[in-house]
């Protein structure tokens, strides 16, 4: 059965977007040079601080080009950054926020790199149709520094920081600004350890299997190259339907614990569902997603109350985001052009 007609535009993109969340956080690979740093707003004229996007909460622009990387903040803004060892230099672009109202109502800001009472760099007054201004501010081994942007007048401020790179003497590097993002869609302990902690080191396969009947098969394979514990990640992409399914086995040593997050992990986090004990090997554990042929949806319409005894796929644990008597598929009601009955029809029926 074709479901497009079932599921919104927004619900199909939003799918594709925790997909391709998920397939990056499995098939991570860690960076050794790689390292964090503290990032602090310290004051700010209107709203909070955001990484990845703008203020407003859109993909952040600056002359109509859009970055994933940054700081999203508003004038006037202080935001401090604390190193973990001597910094060598600060890279990166700053500018304001380009979109519609900002076009209109911005007023020119201007943004300086500080540490302590020394400046760094400075831009003078920038517009919103100017191009991002560039840096590469020299640290002189300074473990903190300050990001500051301010306008003349209390006003439309939107302010970004993009493509953010501090170098480190010691050779490593960290980026700030980095967008939140959905986790695996699992984890496990292991030698006393959470995966999180360790499984970006492991080596990686990928493999994809092309379209059929509706369904993609993503396969990512970790392995320790200590003891050859293997975990395989198993996605399904429907094609036609929002709600992708994965399954996680491993193979070799037990796993200590396994929890499996629900399909819509959200971004931010990996919550998990309570852990599972876990004994042998090829263990295996659907989380969500439709599964072949068809269920009730058993979910009572919006406006009449009446039960609804729509045909829609079925997902494992229970149906999309609500349960049974939820909302369907990202908090939207039946609609009449549903293929089986139409919601609300006059029925004594009490199926399923």
């Amino acid at each position: 059965m074709n479901y497009t007609d079932l599921a919104t535009e927004a619900e199909m993109r939003d799918s594709k977007q925790w997909l391709a969340e998920m397939l990056a956080a499995v098939t991570a690979v860690r960076d050794a040079r790689r390292t964090a740093a503290e990032v602090t707003c310290l004051a700010q004229g209107w709203r909070q601080m955001r990484c990845g996007v703008s203020v407003i909460e859109t993909p952040l622009c600056l002359a109509g080009q859009t970055y994933e990387f940054g700081l999203g903040t508003h004038a006037d803004s202080r935001i401090r950054v604390r190193l973990p060892s001597a910094g060598k230099r600060l890279t990166g672009l700053c500018g304001v926020d380009d979109h519609d109202h900002a076009r209109r109502h911005a007023l020119p800001i201007t943004f300086a790199i500080r540490t302590g009472k020394r400046k760094l760099w400075t831009s003078g007054p920038r517009k919103v149709s100017d191009k991002p201004a560039r840096f590469a501010a020299d640290l002189a081994g300074a473990r903190e520094f300050e990001l500051i942007a301010t306008s003349d007048t209390f006003g439309c401020a939107p302010a970004n920081w993009a493509d953010l790179k501090v170098e480190l003497k010691d050779g490593r590097f960290a980026r700030l600004g980095e967008p939140e993002r959905g986790g695996a869609g699992f984890r496990f302990t292991y030698g006393g350890m959470v995966s999180t902690e360790f499984i970006d080191g492991w080596k990686r396969k990928k493999e994809r299997k092309a379209a059929k009947d509706g369904i993609v098969l993503h396969r990512i394979t970790r392995t320790d190259p200590a003891t050859g514990l293997a975990v395989i990640c198993e996605i399904k992409e429907y094609t036609d339907f929002p709600v992708p399914a994965h399954a996680v086995q491993s193979r070799r040593p037990t796993l200590d614990r396994l929890a499996v997050s629900p399909a819509r992990s959200g971004r931010g986090g990996d919550p998990g569902l309570p852990a599972q004990g876990v004994s042998g090997s090829g263990y295996a554990l659907p989380v969500a997603g439709p599964r072949p042929g068809r269920g009730l949806c058993r979910h009572r319409h919006g406006s009449s109350g009446k039960a609804c005894h729509h045909e829609r796929p079925r997902v494992a644990g229970g149906w999309p985001e609500r349960g049974d008597t939820g909302s369907f598929a990202g908090g939207r009601d039946c609609v009449s052009k549903a293929p089986m009955n139409e919601c609300g029809e006059e029925k004594d029926d009490t199926r399923g």
